[in-house]
Order: C-alpha cells, then structure tokens, then sequence
C-alpha cells in the first residue's frame, strides 16, 4: 500500500519537474532519465550499478533485471557493452518528514 502510493507520488513529482523546466527553459526533459542518472552508480570496477529502491519495489514494472539494464543503457547510465549486477540502494523514509504545510 505505502510503496503504491510512494510510486505515485513519485511519478507525479517527476512530471511536475519536467513541466517546471519546460517553462523555464523551453526544452523538454526526460524526468525518468535525469531521475536516474541522478540516482544511479555505475562501478565499472566491480561490474556493479547501485539503482534506486523504486526500481527494485516496482521490479516487474520495469521488466525485471534485464529490462533495468536495458533502461539503464537507453538513458547512457551504463556502458552498452556492459551487464553489471544490480544493487539496490536503500529508501530514507526519513526525507523531508517536515516538507508539508498544516
């Protein structure tokens, strides 16, 4: 329940986002793009990529494990001709607790 409407809540900020740059600058952005190259590590090193915990709540929405890579080297978060293993990192549900008005 929590995590279905966390999801929600999420996509909804994103397309906010999109919109807000849109009108400040004129050019449309990708919010799923710039979300994850802003969330996401690649360790080229360890053949190891750390994603948002979304992504793994949500696993089957984004075709499992391969359907992540695949998304990942779409948006040139990881090297084409890589196939890292997948880490997902932990939720803060402890984020802006006090980011609401009464």
């Amino acid at each position: 329940m929590y995590r279905q409407v966390v999801l929600k809540i999420f996509i909804a900020g994103l397309m906010i986002l999109s919109d807000l740059t849109y009108a400040q600058t004129n050019q449309k952005i990708d919010p799923v793009e710039t979300y994850l190259k802003g969330e996401s590590e690649f360790d080229s090193n360890a053949n190891m990529v750390r994603v948002p915990a979304l992504m793994g709540w949500f696993r089957n929405g984004f075709g499992g494990k391969k359907g992540m890579i695949r998304i990942l080297k779409q948006n040139q978060i990881i090297p084409e001709d890589s196939n890292p293993a997948i880490e997902f990192k932990k939720y803060h549900w402890s984020l802006y607790l006090d980011n609401y008005k009464s």
